[in-house]
């Protein structure tokens, strides 16, 4: 199933290839919420609830992701990469 991911995970994989053109495609067959930088699943300053870490899967009726999902998500990105770039 496809989710939103903060950019910043697509930026990381995309730094682990610096020879490639690195595209990370988002939605596809299905759609399970956003998948957010660690720091959204921090309070802010007014001690509300980050919209993409708690209030949308509130909303859509999914489950919230810990916090390291999308930290997972880039790590296993740029280990598939190696292993299709591999002789």
């Amino acid at each position: 199933n496809a989710g939103e991911t903060f950019q910043v995970f697509g930026k990381r994989a995309a730094e682990a290839f610096p020879k490639y053109h690195v595209l990370v495609a988002g939605y596809a067959n299905d759609y399970v919420g956003y998948i957010p930088a660690p720091d959204r699943y921090d309070f802010d300053t007014l001690n509300t609830l980050s919209y993409p870490a708690y209030l949308t899967p509130w909303i859509t009726g999914e489950f919230r992701y810990r916090q390291d999902v999308g930290d997972l998500l880039a790590s296993e990105m740029v280990s598939l990469g190696k292993r299709l770039l591999k002789p």
